[in-house]
């Protein structure tokens, strides 16, 4: 009885001191624009040929997360196989596991164009 309660007060005291984290997620677009692709969050309002919808989903196996660069590379790169140059209306969505929270994927989608130069 007296462990149980030792272990009550400290987890009421430990868990009382967490801090709530906040949490800043940021992507460096400038390589892809460097190599003449474009993400874009908003429209494109010159000349473009459309594409399609396009989604990625990077799924992430315990013990191996993939940084937003590996990510976005294998979206860029899957879009210029099939002829495109853009991604507009682009969403970055990290995906969580629904018990645990732990960060299990990422969506990349949006709309894939060629731009007309």
């Amino acid at each position: 009885m007296k462990r149980f309660l030792i272990l009550a007060v400290m987890t009421l005291v430990l868990s009382s001191c967490m801090v709530p984290g906040i949490y800043h997620y940021a992507y460096d677009l400038r390589p892809y624009e460097k190599e003449g692709f474009l993400f874009t969050p908003s429209d494109y309002d010159k000349e473009y040929k459309a594409i399609g919808f396009f989604e990625t989903v990077v799924d992430e196996p315990y013990g191996r997360t993939y940084t937003s660069k590996e990510y976005l590379t294998e979206a860029m790169n899957a879009i210029k196989e099939l002829g495109g140059d853009a991604l507009v209306h682009t969403e970055i969505i990290n995906r969580y596991h629904y018990k645990t929270g732990q960060r299990i994927g990422v969506l990349v989608r949006g709309y894939a164009i060629k731009r007309v130069k």
